[in-house]
């Protein structure tokens, strides 16, 4: 059960980026992104607050479900990205990007994220857009992420557990503009 009854929140997040026209073709964008994972109690807080809390009668508030009780444990995360737009000829815009995250789960909280196993870092994204008439474009990405993985003994047993994660998502979309 999640921590307090199950209440679950959005991380507060921030950024800021800027975006530089160095032609009237090439555009270069850099942005930095904030992730407050430890304001979520349910993300935030570490799977250690269970451990603690035995002989259960000790403090029923850091069990599975209660007002202090476990969470994934993520770790507040800066995120770095860089992205590149080139306006081709004959309608064609072309993009690349890269993004650089820090791990938001510590090995010590490889337990409950057997559930979230986000341990990913580096995301690489490209994709284009190409006008089809003056008012109707169409669109494709694609991303592909490193593969990670965070290893550490079970707290509850003698085996040890591995998460990993790789990602892949690929998007076409057609837009109309009236």
């Amino acid at each position: 059960m999640l921590v307090d009854g199950g209440s679950l929140d959005i991380p507060e997040t921030y950024g800021i980026g800027i975006a530089v026209e160095l032609s009237p073709r090439v555009t270069v964008a850099a942005d930095y992104e904030r992730i407050n994972y430890s304001g979520v109690d349910t993300i935030g807080n570490p799977f250690d607050h269970l451990l603690a809390s035995f002989p259960p009668d000790s403090d029923p508030d850091a069990l599975l479900g209660g007002r202090r009780g476990p969470g994934f444990g993520w770790q507040d995360m800066d995120i770095w990205k860089l992205g590149l737009q080139i306006a081709g000829d004959a309608g064609w815009t072309w993009r690349i990007g890269y993004n650089r995250g820090q791990k938001s789960v510590s090995s010590s909280e490889v337990l409950f994220n057997t559930l979230v196993p986000a341990v990913v870092k580096d995301h690489y994204t490209a994709g284009f857009s190409k006008v089809l008439r003056p008012r109707s474009h169409l669109h494709v990405s694609a991303m592909a992420t490193s593969s990670n993985s965070v290893r550490d003994p079970n707290p509850l047993s003698d085996q040890t557990i591995r998460i990993q994660m790789r990602q892949y998502a690929l998007e076409v979309g057609y837009s109309y503009r009236f």
